[in-house]
């Protein structure tokens, strides 16, 4: 039977409080233009935010487009979302898979992104901010 030393104890504490909690954002809409740059614009605001705890939470993105087809860019500004590869819906939901976000936090104000793309983080049981979805 071995022992523990103190200092592997220790180490396994720093490392438990260096991995960083991965949040996604779920951005764009499929309604129309104006609800999918909307959403972009938002989601930017919340990425620019200097507050943000980038040591303890690590940001990635999911961007829902008009044409039905996600990405997940590195960034949101106008560069990397056109870099960004599009997949459909299937491909999607294994990226995410993938990722495996601790929480998701949508900046969807059309009506499918307050409820159908709620509903889809529910049934992958990844909490995200906001109402429900059923409360719409």
């Amino acid at each position: 039977m071995s022992s523990i030393t103190l200092a592997e104890t220790q180490g396994v504490r720093a490392a438990q409080e260096v991995q960083r909690k991965r949040v996604l954002h779920l951005v764009g809409s499929r309604q129309d233009e104006f609800y999918h740059d909307l959403s972009v614009l938002y989601a930017r605001a919340c990425d620019a935010c200097q507050d943000l705890d980038r040591k303890r939470f690590e940001f990635v993105f999911a961007v829902v487009h008009m044409d039905g087809t996600w990405s997940f860019p590195s960034g949101l500004d106008d560069k990397s979302l056109a870099a960004a590869k599009r997949v459909p819906f299937a491909a999607a939901i294994a990226q995410i898979g993938v990722l495996a976000p601790d929480v998701m936090v949508p900046h969807m104000f059309c009506v499918e992104g307050m409820t159908r793309f709620r509903s889809l983080f529910d049934l992958l049981d990844i909490p995200f901010l906001g109402n429900r979805e059923y409360t719409v």
